[in-house]
């Protein structure tokens, strides 16, 4: 810091400043100047246009944090021996508790249940047997009431979660649960009313 003689040369926006300590580069505009110089350091330069005579400020370059010391191993401290891991308990082989949950369809006659009882798979398919589309689970064919039943009526199935569910299959005289029509595949509760055409039945779970 203070006041010296300093030799130059501009090179475009820059200057090129000259001393016994090598090469330093500035810019900036007359009177002040702000470069680095040739060790390095960062410095501002007030000075007097045409003399060569500049007043030169070193900032001072950030300190780092020293590096925290290295933990050294504690030499009486004896290394843990390593413990053999112990076997994997072997699991009770176990069986995933199977849904038997069954249904059935339970004819009615003037509003009241009969005798008669046709039992539910997983899976039924409601309708009439016949040669050319073949046997279905739950044939109707016998009734009275068969003329108002298709081939392919209804369908009925219980999902992986135990609930149950019927759908039309197209037929020609409808399928209503409760009075109301299916039109598309919809859920049944124990004791609902179904009805295949003209023949009322009441489902039950179990």
């Amino acid at each position: 810091m203070g006041w010296r003689f300093r030799k130059s040369k501009k090179l475009g926006p820059l200057r090129l400043n000259f001393s016994k300590r090598g090469v330093g580069v500035s810019t900036g505009f007359k009177g002040f100047r702000i470069g680095q110089s040739p060790d390095g350091r960062r410095y501002m330069s007030i000075g007097i246009p045409g003399t060569g005579i500049s007043y030169m400020h070193y900032f001072k370059k950030k300190k780092q944090p020293p590096s925290p010391p290295i933990p050294l191993p504690n030499p009486q401290t004896p290394a843990p021996s390593p413990r053999l891991p112990y076997p994997a308990p072997i699991p009770f082989p176990t069986t995933p508790p199977s849904n038997t949950a069954t249904a059935r369809l339970v004819l009615k006659r003037d509003g009241i249940p009969t005798g008669d009882i046709f039992h539910l798979g997983e899976r039924a398919l409601i309708g009439r047997n016949d040669s050319v589309t073949g046997a279905v689970d739950v044939d109707l064919s016998s009734l009275p009431e068969a003329d108002y039943i298709s081939r392919h009526h209804a369908q009925i199935w219980r999902d992986p979660s135990a609930n149950w569910f019927i759908q039309d299959l197209g037929s020609r005289n409808g399928t209503f649960v409760r009075a109301a029509p299916v039109t598309q595949s919809q859920g049944l509760n124990d004791g609902d009313e179904i009805v295949f055409g003209e023949v009322s039945f009441e489902f039950h779970i179990g």
